[in-house]
């Protein structure tokens, strides 16, 4: 009897366990599909969140493909489902579309994001050419302090031989760094050696750069945009790239440019000879190996190998924020909205004797593909950085959890009849006060605050609370910009917790 009663306990937990899983099953196939698309304008045919990833054209494919598989390994280990798909249709009901090269030049992709059915993204913004191209970011004002001194060619040939009639008689000629607006061909030569008439820029090239062990470094950093309204601005603090050229600079020979240029056939830094002891069994990334080095090796001063960081800081902060214009011009314009876009860069500079950095360039879609193992790591970590920091987590994007008192800010006039209309400017960061589309911007910057991981804010610059409270006492609540609301919040709100303040 016993038996028989436990058989039935048995079945009856059995088919109770049935029925829910029918109903899970049911509630996946009737919840709306959500799927990232990489590399291209793809449908989403696999059944919720799948992940499409192509390359622009077949032809490119191929040359991606590295690129390709490591974004998918990265999606799918955050709980996306990966589906390959090279149909030319748009994608209406998917959340992300990845390309490598610039996307707005394709019918499709402008279809999509002028008339877009969801919120769709993409990672790159309309105009990044202001950032990315090396003419217009070291030639167009405002130029930044970071960058060397640039004269765009044929354009501003009469100002170069100006510059170069300055050098008095007797004096070591000046070297040039030549760079083709193609990207390629870097060389470095005398003034007289420079075609004047071709296309490219004309750079003033850096006598006393830093040496690593006789050789020249340069220094990759991951920028990541997710806003130009209100502005937004990371930089993945743990993904230093740092490159080691070829071959020793001194005995300096101008036409080997394997001394002085480093790329992506470098050598690598965890391979440098010099500093593996830095790597064995510490745990440490190629900054901290670095700086490691500069202090207890060269005797470099702390607050001068520091200094290294604040600058690369403040030199993104500096560029962006001088191009935003540009870029909130473009995002408004007839593609999208500004909330569709996001990008990933990086950008390379270089350090001389006196630690002061210098920016080279910025790269839109930087390689992500490797084949030495802590390389592809680090690849994977930038990816898995960026997509968690918009606030996909387990192959969905978690916004709902985002609550009023989440975005509340402790301002005592908000409980007071002053209030009640809304009509003070003391209180339009007040909740209750706020329009609906200020509320979700503040949820969204919320939202990447706390799952942002290794990213470090630039900008809205970070600060100290008392440097906060100072700012807060002088501002201009009057301002009902997204710019001005985005930073009047964070800045209260590293007022009340400095968890806030950076």
């Amino acid at each position: 009897m016993k038996y028989k009663m436990a058989r039935q306990g048995v079945t009856c937990t059995l088919a109770i366990a049935i029925s829910m899983q029918l109903y899970f099953l049911y509630l996946l196939q009737s919840e709306e599909s959500h799927c990232v698309v990489v590399h291209s304008t793809f449908p989403c045919t696999l059944p919720r969140r799948p992940v499409v990833i192509l390359g622009i054209s077949r032809n490119e494919e191929k040359r991606y493909q590295t690129g390709i598989q490591l974004a998918m390994d990265t999606f799918s280990r955050l709980g996306f489902r990966t589906h390959r798909s090279y149909e030319d249709t748009k994608p209406d009901n998917c959340d992300i579309v990845w390309t490598h090269t610039y996307p707005f030049r394709h019918d499709k992709i402008v279809e999509l994001f002028t008339n877009p059915k969801h919120n769709v993204k993409i990672n790159h913004f309309p105009g990044i050419a202001s950032i990315c191209v090396k003419a217009v970011l070291n030639t167009a004002s405002p130029v930044s302090k970071y960058i060397p001194k640039t004269y765009k060619m044929p354009d501003d040939r009469k100002s170069f031989i100006d510059e170069v009639s300055k050098t008095k008689y007797g004096e070591t000629e000046h070297v040039w760094v030549e760079k083709k607006t193609s990207h390629r061909n870097i060389t470095v030569k005398v003034a007289h050696e420079i075609d004047l008439d071709s296309e490219s820029i004309v750079q003033t090239f850096i006598h006393n750069q830093f040496l690593l062990y006789g050789h020249v470094i340069s220094l990759g950093i991951r920028v990541i945009i997710t806003s130009v309204s209100p502005l937004r601005v990371y930089i993945l603090d743990d993904g230093w790239l740092v490159r080691v050229a070829g071959k020793p600079y001194h005995p300096v020979n101008y036409s080997n440019f394997e001394t002085f240029i480093t790329n992506a056939e470098s050598t690598n830094f965890y391979e440098f000879e010099p500093m593996r002891r830095f790597f064995n069994n510490t745990g440490y990334s190629r900054m901290q190996a670095l700086f490691a080095h500069m202090v207890s090796d060269l005797g470099v001063e702390q607050s001068k190998v520091q200094s290294i960081r604040e600058q690369v800081f403040d030199a993104v902060q500096d560029v962006v924020f001088n191009k935003r214009d540009i870029l909130q011009s473009f995002a408004r314009g007839r593609i999208g909205k500004d909330s569709s876009f996001f990008e990933v860069m990086r950008w390379d500079f270089i350090i001389d004797e006196n630690m002061k950095v210098y920016l080279i360039e910025a790269n839109m879609s930087p390689n992500v593909m490797s084949s030495h193992k802590l390389l592809l790591a680090k690849s994977y970590n930038i990816l898995m950085n960026t997509i968690t920091t918009m606030g996909y987590r387990h192959g969905s994007l978690n916004t709902n959890g985002i609550r009023d008192k989440d975005i509340n800010i402790d301002l005592k006039v908000c409980f007071t009849d002053s209030c009640e209309s809304c009509m003070l400017k003391e209180c339009h960061l007040c909740t209750k006060c706020l329009p609906d589309r200020m509320q979700q911007m503040l949820q969204t910057s919320y939202m990447e605050h706390i799952h942002r991981l290794g990213m470090r804010r630039v900008h809205p610059k970070p600060m100290s609370q008392e440097a906060a409270h100072r700012h807060l006492h002088v501002q201009n609540f009057g301002n009902l910009s997204r710019e001005h609301i985005n930073e009047a919040w964070l800045t209260t709100k590293c007022v009340e917790d400095e968890y806030w303040c950076t």
